[in-house]
């Protein structure tokens, strides 16, 4: 069964595309679904926020207007994992992380970090980072444009 999804988008490749990926091993057919899909996830996350990469150093920092020095250590958030910065018209937007799991004392120190420093997040199942297997942390500054005012919910194929 299509599990929810709109039978329509079930073409005979799609069908194929099952298919084979029944036939792989539980741990491969993740993998394998991952590698085929994180792309695509990235790409219409950034498209769909109106985001573009940010260059120099992946930093949640320059969210709230630090700039960062060269070689220093520098505190991360709490359960930071594949993190990225995204900018928006040019200026640092969405710092992103995609831990694999969170606990209650991971979202207690997410959320004094936000507390702290003018942070707001969101936790979606939105990750890129192999997709289906990692949750995607986005922090903004408190008060400007939040996920579910962009991004949040976005699954792809629904």
């Amino acid at each position: 069964m299509a599990n929810g999804f709109n039978a329509k988008r079930r073409t005979p490749t799609y069908l194929k595309a099952v298919v084979a990926l029944r036939e792989l091993d539980p741990g491969l057919r993740t993998c394998a679904y991952a590698e085929a899909s994180a792309d695509d996830c990235k790409g219409e996350w950034a498209q769909t926020a109106g985001l573009k990469k940010a260059s120099g150093r992946d930093w949640w920092g320059r969210l709230i207007g630090l700039q960062p020095e060269p070689d220093r250590v520098y505190e991360s958030l709490p359960r930071d994992d594949h993190v990225s910065l995204w900018t928006k018209d040019g200026k640092p937007a969405v710092y992103v992380s995609q831990p694999d799991n969170l606990g209650l004392g991971d979202l207690r120190g997410m959320v004094a970090a936000c507390d702290r420093y003018g942070l707001d997040l969101s936790v979606s199942v939105g990750s890129w980072y192999f997709p289906g297997s990692t949750l995607m942390v986005e922090y903004r500054q408190a008060g400007k444009e939040t996920p579910a005012d962009s991004t949040a919910g976005h699954l792809r194929g629904v």
